[in-house]
């Protein structure tokens, strides 16, 4: 009983993600994708230091925006629960798979602003970024992504329907 309590208290943000800005007035961009898979830029393909890098929105992100760069970003907000559940099977996805992502706060992103503000209201979010524009995002705010979240097969089957993973 006390479980089935427990998941309904956090069932809202397990279907939605955290939002920290509740208000904003920013909508979420269109994410249609293109209908061919791409690679990401080569140094995103390692063996060395494949995971996830926290990293400055301003100082790292909005440069590789601007020389048109094709990664991953993940957005995540610090002590929300779905992230904490989330980031394990992002990391393990990308460590398995050699690949390297960057994540940044989305109190950062909100501050800053640009493109990735207009995709991101809630976290956890993940942004595919390519020729430094988003093509897709995989969202807690959408029915059809929520699966995504919850283990490492369902994100890889949501990443490998854009990005080649290396081997293929």
């Amino acid at each position: 009983m006390k479980k089935k309590f427990i998941l309904l208290l956090f069932m809202p943000f397990l279907l939605l993600g955290c939002n920290p800005a509740p208000n904003s007035s920013d909508a979420q961009t269109s994410s249609a994708p293109e209908s061919t898979r791409w690679r990401l830029d080569e140094q995103y393909y390692t063996t060395t230091d494949a995971g996830f890098e926290r990293v400055s929105y301003a100082d790292v992100i909005m440069p590789k925006i601007n020389n048109n760069g094709t990664f991953i970003t993940y957005v995540y907000s610090v002590g929300c629960s779905v992230c904490a559940s989330f980031e394990p099977i992002f990391r393990e996805y990308l460590e398995t798979n050699n690949i390297k992502a960057y994540a940044v706060s989305i109190n950062e992103v909100i501050s800053v602003g640009g493109d990735l503000k207009k995709a991101s209201s809630y976290a956890p979010y993940v942004s595919l970024f390519k020729g430094g524009k988003i093509n897709t995002t995989l969202s807690p705010t959408k029915a059809e992504h929520t699966e995504h979240f919850k283990s490492v097969t369902g994100f890889g089957e949501w990443l490998t329907t854009y990005i080649i993973i290396n081997g293929e």
